[in-house]
């Protein structure tokens, strides 16, 4: 309450000494106003020093159990602390009396009111300001902000928050005798009226009660009560000047006196190299202004050489400005250096004649990282909200029960990992507005890269740690010791080979640019404990405890966000950014061992936990088939978005990057569920081949129930989700990209699923063989189509892909496990999603938003008709 109250009281106190000679007609009025607020600071003061003295003292409020035996069983003698009371009391009331009596209110009906005046100046659609004058012994005419109200702009007015640099700028045409009032003065002195800086303010309209005997003034208007003068002598909002008009003095105030700064570019120091050249007055060109509002201006331009582009209006940090020929979309803009000119407004240099559109766009990344800040703090909320409520929930009872076991180790996961998809989509939408197309495409080409070597180097480790303790809980500790040492081995082992990838990704077509090579260095070397990491996961894992990997991941992401904003508001860039993957990858390797000691290491059984060179062998024998199948899935998404980048270059890449985060934060959910379910389906393929079949058809129809309807939403909502995660620079490509890429989550989905079937059964040499076709087929695909149709073949490259593994993998599936019966199984799945997109289509014609309630309504009612799920199924769920 202290520290509150003493900074406001002491400001108050100087700026009412300040003011009382003008504010008060006596003393008596000062003092009178002045004694309540320091009674007032007075009282609470005291009452401050009486809540820390009770603090001090052992009195406190007694506390009476609801349960009476438990009153009468405990000692009940001390409760909650006196002073915690009179602390949230004392606020209250200081909250309270802050703004007690101040409610001023007026007749509404005032605002329905437009003065003549305003209706005379309105009639002026064009682009100008005014200004008014009040010369010693008038009133002040439209006072402050009236303009406001009428969608009128002033020079002047009062504002909390204006920039020093416009105040510096209006006092050097009078006096600003009104700053400790937070007001930008109206023009009192006549020598006001004549000076160019008014003209380079866009001043069109002087109003005023008094004549001005001025020809540079005309008036226009004129009532009982005010006169309106049309500067003719204004400055456009827009104009050009020509590159020799630019100057920069030590002191804007100095050349002011001697140069007329309508006929020259005003720089600050050091802004552009000027040595060259003598200054030389211009003549300012008029532009036109397209478009104009609150955070975004166009201008249209025409130029017959480099010239200087001025838009008075404000410069401040945060205005980005975009030049493109007239005529052609965003695509092709380039961004450029905004200056500051003439001390105050926005400049820029255009080098090249011709016909240009420039772009102003008000796009500060303070707002951007403050709303992500925003937006993690509510995520953190509900995370520890989730973890708390989640002992109501889950007992280690229901551990028992293999289809409780399945629902934990699935809907669990998928929750949070969704969870956590939604907070690494917010940091990607930062990223992309901070990076760019070009920048985003970068990072994307390097994680692509990243990707293949890790699975490399983790050699299919998880999936063999999880199926044999899976299978064999007595030996979880041999397993997974000697998995972690295979692991370091590995990673030491496959660096040779990644710094021949690249030397040869250098020597062929296009080189990757610098800070991509240096961002897979990076994030590389973030795989050595990030390797670890993986495994302790898979062991959770593979005790089928899948909730704390989940939620682990959830404070590692939030770790990982606390490491990439300041790299990303530090400009920098991608290398920052694989920089601090290896500060995430250590921190998510000490939580998940701590967790482990605690909750796992402890439990399993006592066996002999030491390195086995044989088992080694075994395991390089076992795995090798599971890495190169994750290598060639990995590989039939990399290689698209690589060969797309050395095709069509980073900007493609980027947008199709920005389709390809929302389906692959989409495909969270077959990989949670499949990794729920593999355990079991591990044991069923060893045990019970027709308990295997039934859970395979059932895990089948649930994904496309999902995936049907999220297909269809995500297609009529492309544009939104790609100008939600990258802004318009990603649009409308992005969009077009996301809108084929979501169907291949159909057939994926399905993929996903049997892929790890076909291991449980051992058969994952064939999957080898069935991911190796469909990686030769995107290769060939791609450099048969990409080149030509650009990221409009990626994506159906996609889509045709997921579609040949199906039938690659249901023929090896019907051969080990028998016939699925694919019209029995998808047959009413897809008659519901077919009734779900027509009724979608057809409404999103008329209303978009109804097409969103319509669409889900339809493909509900149609499952209950149609009766999906069989009376067998509905009892597994």
């Amino acid at each position: 309450v202290f520290f509150t109250r003493i900074e406001p009281l002491v400001e108050r106190v100087f700026q009412s000494l300040a003011l009382a000679p003008t504010a008060f007609p006596d003393h008596r009025a000062f003092y009178s106003y002045e004694f309540k607020w320091v009674a007032l600071f007075g009282l609470l003061l005291t009452g401050t020093g009486i809540v820390l003295r009770v603090s001090r003292c052992p009195i406190f409020v007694r506390r009476r159990p609801f349960d009476r035996a438990l009153r009468q069983a405990q000692d009940i003698a001390q409760g909650r602390p006196v002073w915690e009371f009179l602390v949230v009391g004392l606020l209250v009331l200081d909250f309270v009396t802050f703004g007690a009596g101040f409610n001023p209110a007026v007749d509404p009906a005032l605002l329905d009111y437009t003065p003549p005046v305003v209706e005379s100046l309105q009639q002026d659609t064009s682009l100008w300001r005014y200004a008014t004058f009040t010369p010693p012994g008038t009133t002040k005419t439209m006072n402050a902000n009236v303009g406001m109200f009428y969608g009128l702009q002033y020079v002047a007015g009062y504002d909390s928050l204006f920039t020093r640099q416009y105040a510096d700028y209006m006092a050097l045409i009078e006096e600003q005798d009104e700053l400790l009032v937070n007001r930008i003065a109206s023009f009192s002195e006549w020598s006001s009226l004549d000076s160019p800086l008014t003209d380079l303010l866009n001043v069109k309209y002087v109003i005023t009660e008094v004549e001005i005997p001025n020809p540079k003034y005309q008036l226009v208007y004129q009532d009982d009560a005010v006169r309106v003068y049309e500067n003719l002598a204004m400055m456009p909002r827009a104009y050009t000047l020509p590159l020799l008009a630019a100057m920069e003095p030590d002191d804007l105030a100095s050349v002011v006196q001697d140069h007329d700064p309508r006929n020259y570019v005003i720089l600050d120091p050091g802004m552009y190299p000027l040595d060259f050249y003598a200054p030389q007055p211009g003549t300012a060109t008029a532009q036109n202004v397209t478009r104009y509002t609150i955070n975004e201006v166009e201008v249209d331009v025409q130029t017959d050489g480099a010239e200087w582009l001025v838009l008075t209006d404000s410069y401040f940090p945060g205005w980005k400005a975009f030049v493109r020929p007239q005529g052609s979309g965003e695509d092709a803009e380039e961004q450029v250096l905004i200056y500051r000119v003439n001390g105050t407004f926005r400049g820029v240099l255009l080098e090249k004649p011709g016909a240009w559109t420039v772009r102003f766009k008000y796009s500060p990344d303070s707002v951007k990282v403050g709303a992500f800040i925003s937006f993690i703090a509510g995520m953190m909320v509900l995370f520890l909200t989730g973890l708390y409520l989640w002992r109501f929930f889950y007992r280690e009872e229901d551990d028992a029960s293999t289809v409780r076991r399945v629902a934990k180790n699935s809907i669990a996961p998928i929750i949070i990992n969704l969870f956590n998809r939604a907070i690494d989509l917010a940091l990607a939408a930062l990223t992309a507005r901070i990076l760019g197309p070009t920048g985003t495409g970068r990072f994307d080409t390097a994680i692509y890269i990243y990707l293949w070597f890790d699975i490399i180097a983790n050699f299919g480790l998880d999936m063999y740690l999880i199926r044999e303790v899976a299978r064999d809980r007595a030996r979880a500790r041999q397993i997974f010791v000697n998995t972690m040492v295979l692991r370091l081995l590995l990673v030491v082992a496959v660096v040779p080979a990644l710094g021949g990838f690249l030397a040869g990704r250098q020597a062929l077509g296009e080189p990757l640019a610098t800070e991509t090579v240096w961002a897979v260095v990076l994030l590389y070397v973030g795989l050595l404990p990030g390797s670890v990491a993986n495994g302790l996961a898979a062991l959770f894992r593979a005790c089928e405890k899948h909730e704390y990997p989940a939620a682990i991941q959830t404070v590692t992401t939030i770790i990982k966000v606390m490491f990439w904003v300041p790299v990303l508001v530090g400009g920098i860039g991608i290398v920052g950014l694989a920089g601090a993957s290896i500060l995430t990858n250590v921190a998510t390797l000490a939580i998940l061992a701590l967790l482990a000691r605690r909750l796992i290491w402890a439990d399993l059984p006592r066996a002999e936990g030491r390195i086995v060179w044989r088992l080694q062998r075994t395991m390089l024998a076992e795995s090798w088939p599971l890495m190169v199948s994750l290598l060639l899935q990995a590989l039939f998404t990399g290689v698209n978005g690589v060969l797309l980048q050395q095709l069509q270059g980073d900007e493609v890449v980027g947008w199709y990057g920005a389709a390809r985060k929302w389906v692959d934060a989409l495909n969270i959910i077959p990989a949670v569920f499949t990794f729920a379910v593999f355990p079991v389906m591990s044991r069923q393929a060893a045990q019970d081949r027709a308990g295997l079949q039934r859970s395979y058809r059932l895990s089948v129809k649930l994904l496309t129930l999902v995936a049907l309807p999220v297909a269809v939403l995500v297609t009529l909502l492309a544009t939104v989700l790609v100008g939600l995660l990258g802004g318009g620079a990603f649009l409308p490509y992005g969009a077009v990209i996301l809108r084929l890429l979501v169907w291949s989550i159909l057939f994926g989905w399905i993929n996903s699923l049997t892929n790890y079937v076909l291991i449980a059964l051992n058969r994952q040499r064939y999957v080898l063989l069935a991911s190796g076709a469909r990686v030769v087929f995107t290769i060939v695909a791609n450099l048969l189509f990409v080149r030509t149709f650009s990221y409009f073949a990626s994506a159906w490259i996609i889509i045709g892909g997921e579609l040949l593994l199906v039938l690659l993998f249901y023929a090896d599936l019907r051969r080990h496990l028998g016939p699925v019966g694919w019209v029995r199984t998808l047959g009413r799945p897809m008659l519901a999603g077919l009734a779900m997109g027509a009724t979608t289509w057809a409404v999103a014609a008329y209303s978009r938003p109804l097409a969103l309630l319509a669409g889900p309504a339809v493909y509900l009612a149609s499952l209950v008709f149609l009766r999906v799920l069989t009376p067998e199924e509905w009892a597994t769920l």
